[in-house]
């Protein structure tokens, strides 16, 4: 499968955070994603003390039978 993305990112250097969201199109493929097609979401945030964090996707892809 193949996709772009597109989003946005911000840092907080007071708070020490990075954040950012966006989304994923998804197109084309392989074998079992042949012809694949979808849209994903994305969220992500992490401190820069220790580049830990949380990243969240959702959203579907479809592939024809």
């Amino acid at each position: 499968m193949f996709g772009v993305s597109e989003g946005t990112g911000d840092i907080d250097f007071e708070e020490g955070i990075v954040s950012g969201s966006g989304t994923i199109d998804v197109t084309g493929g392989k074998g079992i994603f042949k012809d694949a097609s979808g849209t994903l979401e994305f969220e992500e945030m992490e401190t820069l003390a220790d580049m830990e964090g949380t990243a969240t996707v959702t959203g579907s892809i479809s592939v024809p039978i």
